[in-house]
């Protein structure tokens, strides 16, 4: 074979090669945690996706390190008040060096303002039923992996805006009322038990 035939033979399999790529939307480069449905109930494990048992609420903080269900209501409102006060506290810390003129790199795991109040997803009319709170930012946050699928009927917004999406990762339509932060909707109408992912600004 002559070196003009070789050389063509590798442009076309390199352009070969490059039409069958797939390429990563931008949107997905924000890599999200483990979205493990195995969640942490009175010390014990508790697969979400088969049942919640005698849970009645779950806290969602996976950035935190903090996936957790509880038996009462209750218990779920002091957890999330210690959980958002130590992720305040790092998204402090974190602007702080940024602000100091001889600090070093500051950590890119954590943005210099953090959410300080939890998004409140309710499975009933009213904000009654299950309680599912979220609070991690900045991608696409799978409810089935909660068990929380196609469940949410009203919700209490948080700190950060946010998008109900009707599909996972974001796809389908997204819930057109008012998401901004601290928006709320005692019944969502027609998109009752309807959204399958959440992202928090």
């Amino acid at each position: 074979m002559s070196r003009k035939c070789l050389f063509l033979s590798i442009v076309a399999l390199t352009f070969m090669v490059l039409a069958t790529t797939t390429v990563t939307p931008a949107y997905a480069a924000s890599v999200s945690p483990a979205s493990s449905s195995i969640a942490n109930f009175e010390g014990h494990p508790i697969d979400l996706t088969k049942s919640w048992g005698a849970a009645t609420a779950c806290l969602v903080a996976r950035q935190e390190g903090v996936f957790e269900c509880f038996r009462t209501r209750a218990e779920l409102t002091t957890r999330k008040a210690q959980v958002t006060a130590a992720k305040l506290s790092n998204a402090q810390l974190v602007a702080a060096k940024v602000a100091a003129p001889d600090a070093g790199p500051a950590s890119a795991t954590r943005a210099t303002t953090s959410c300080s109040a939890t998004l409140d997803l309710y499975s009933g009319q009213s904000y009654t039923g299950r309680e599912l709170s979220l609070i991690d930012e900045g991608y696409w946050q799978q409810l089935s992996a909660a068990g929380f699928d196609n469940t949410t009927v009203s919700f209490l917004g948080g700190a950060c805006s946010f998008h109900l999406a009707q599909g996972n990762f974001g796809q389908g339509y997204w819930y057109p009322g008012n998401t901004g932060a601290w928006s709320f909707a005692s019944d969502m109408g027609t998109w009752d038990r309807t959204v399958s992912s959440v992202y928090i600004n």
